[in-house]
């Protein structure tokens, strides 16, 4: 069921009924409806010339069909509630069973989600915060198991409905089942119904998506998502270097686990430690999570996102030379409290501290060193060197900043500024003029016979005026806006989209022909009122009456208006000959213009780029992200 706010297009296509919707849903998913469908390609690429022949049949505008189609719905929305990348998310299916998670921001108020409100969501049984992490995944594994079960259930009562209802009998059920096998092993596909192997590869394949250290990393994930959500600022330490700084990651990991298990807290951290990896707690417990946190936790958002974190790691990783790998500073910050002070508040709050810490540490490994030998002296020297190379980091990563927050200068706005000042008040006379003359054609519409009017312009003449005249006012407020951004200093931001009314100009006007869908094609009809309008206008003693005198004042200055177009159009071919046709470095430009300033509908690949170019993002930025 397409909710309200999706987008399609011809590579998926959809349906769109005015009625029984539900009831069409379960019989386009039966067994049946995927025989007639797969019957004419065995793709499962289907164009509307093969949708549009599907029969439909008034017995399956069926109550049972509904409720049956609405229950799996339902069951769905319960499995898909545990995935991150699924509207309906409202928590990991492990928090879920101890009655804990409320979903993420960036979740809770997708327009899909209103869905919900007429379904219901089956939930897992509560378990005891003594259950262990065992339990708890055999627990998520048996609720998956006992939903895919009576969507199976639900599915075969559709399958046996959808027959009964058409008059089907065995036979012809099972030759619909055979031809349905034949026709899947000749595109290379597995059958999706009572095919025991088949049923075993999709139990590993789930396995696979619910083993203990998969649904560990996701728990420890969204636990990461409150913290950044809860933090005031959106940015997180990856590890801190001293008492004077915020808790890091870890610390507040610990501070949740605590929060949810209490006195089990212990079992459960060193449970999941154990998950993640076989280090041995020499400095300090659970070094396997923090392991993970400060190293794998952002490649696994990644994967989980599809490429589109929306926590963002910044990392000094990459700035400095023989480092070993080592981050002399490293943070989480959160994409959705991303903001043009983003840097001020990295400066201010973290990057001083951490130097002072440095600094310190430096020096005390410095009197140590000197002051011993052996082992001792050479771990302090170690030491030494590594607050050596973090510092360094550190004042590259500034330098970095600085450069980032620097204007960049648009290197085609003197080419445009002058013109655009120009066009501003043409474009703004054009969008009077046509406003003028609309209003004119609707008294006329009103005052004139229906059968005079249609003889005098033509049948589908307002349907056409009517159902462009929106359109045409809308893009000129927006062109005139645009010529005032173009206008503005080379250090000032320019929104990307708006070039693209430069080249559109050209078609929002078409041309005289009777055919057009532009704004000219109305002189075409206009200008058949010009001998009347110069008759008045040499002081006709005729009497005029007021439909002759507004068809007269429609034909004047048609020529002027035509020529105006003309000039307007010539105007934007000439400007945007000194942008970029591409979008993408549009998006770019706007961000990078003023300093970096984050435009968060260009999305976060824009957003990162200027980050990734300075190396102050993770590699897997580059090679996974942009």
């Amino acid at each position: 069921m397409l909710q309200e706010g999706s987008i399609f297009g011809h590579i998926g296509s959809v349906i769109i009924p005015d009625r029984n919707v539900t009831e069409l849903l379960a019989y386009a998913n039966s067994l049946l409806g995927t025989y007639l469908l797969i019957a004419q390609k065995t793709e499962r690429i289907w164009e509307v010339s093969e949708v549009s022949k599907l029969p439909w049949f008034e017995q399956l505008a069926d109550s049972t069909l509904k409720e049956g189609a609405q229950e799996i719905i339902g069951l769905l929305a319960s499995l898909r509630q545990f995935e991150f990348n699924s509207p309906y998310y409202s928590g990991p299916v492990l928090l879920k069973l101890l009655g804990h998670s409320d979903g993420i921001p960036s979740h809770r108020h997708h327009p899909h989600r209103e869905m919900l409100e007429d379904t219901r969501l089956t939930e897992p049984a509560r378990l005891a915060p003594s259950a262990s992490l065992s339990e708890m995944v055999n627990a998520a594994k048996n609720f998956r198991e006992e939903i895919k079960t009576k969507i199976q259930t639900r599915a075969d009562d559709i399958n046996h409905r959808v027959f009964d209802l058409l008059n089907l009998n065995e036979d012809q059920q099972d030759l619909i089942k055979q031809e349905l096998r034949i026709r899947y092993g000749e595109a290379g596909l597995r059958p999706f119904w009572d095919e025991e192997e088949d049923v075993q590869d999709d139990k590993a394949e789930d396995d696979s998506e619910f083993d203990a250290g998969k649904l560990v990393q996701r728990m420890l994930m969204h636990l990461v998502f409150e913290i950044l959500e809860e933090d005031d600022d959106g940015i997180v330490l990856l590890r801190a270097e001293s008492e004077e700084e915020e808790e890091d990651l870890f610390a507040r990991i610990i501070e949740k686990f605590e929060g949810i298990w209490g006195e089990y807290v212990k079992d459960r951290l060193q449970e999941v430690d154990e998950v993640l990896g076989n280090r041995e707690p020499t400095d300090e417990p659970y070094p396997n999570l923090r392991h993970w946190l400060e190293n794998d936790l952002f490649a696994f958002h990644c994967d989980e996102f599809e490429n589109t974190p929306i926590l963002w790691e910044l990392t000094t990783e990459r700035l400095g030379e023989d480092n070993g790998g080592d981050a002399g500073f490293a943070c989480l910050i959160d994409y959705h409290q991303l903001g043009p002070d983003v840097f001020d508040r990295l400066s201010a709050r973290y990057l001083e501290t951490r130097k002072a810490a440095l600094r310190e540490r430096q020096q005390s490994a410095r009197r140590t060193a000197e002051g011993s030998e052996g082992t001792q002296a050479r771990e302090a020297r170690q030491e030494e060197k590594r607050c050596e190379n973090a510092l360094r980091q550190i004042d590259e990563l500034e330098t970095r900043i600085s450069e980032l927050t620097q204007s960049q200068p648009r290197k085609w706005a003197e080419a445009v500024q002058d013109e655009a000042r120009d066009l501003k008040p043409k474009v703004r006379r054009f969008r009077e003029r046509l406003e003028e003359r609309l209003e004119t054609l609707d008294a006329l519409h009103e005052e004139a016979p229906s059968s005079w009017f249609k003889d005098h312009f033509s049948d589908k003449f307002m349907e056409s005026v009517n159902g462009n005249r929106e359109e045409w006012i809308d893009a000129l407020d927006d062109l005139e806006a645009a010529c005032e951004q173009f206008a503005r200093p080379a250090d000032q931001p320019v929104e990307a989209h708006l070039y693209d009314l430069l080249p559109y100009f050209d078609d929002l006007t078409g041309s005289t022909h009777y055919s057009s869908n532009g704004i000219f094609f109305l002189n075409y009809y206009f200008s058949k009122g010009k001998d009347l309008a110069a008759k008045i206008d040499q002081g006709s003693k005729d009497r005029v009456t007021r439909r002759e005198q507004l068809v007269a004042d429609l034909a004047r200055e048609t020529d002027d208006d035509i020529e105006l177009g003309e000039e307007i159009n010539e105007a934007c071919q000439a400007m945007k000959k000194h942008m970029d046709s591409d979008w993408k470095p549009r998006a770019l430009e706007e961000v990078r213009t003023p300093g970096y300033r984050p435009v968060k509908k260009h999305g976060v690949a824009i957003n990162i780029t200027p980050l990734a170019e300075q190396k102050l993002v993770p590699e897997l930025v580059d090679k996974k992200v942009l």
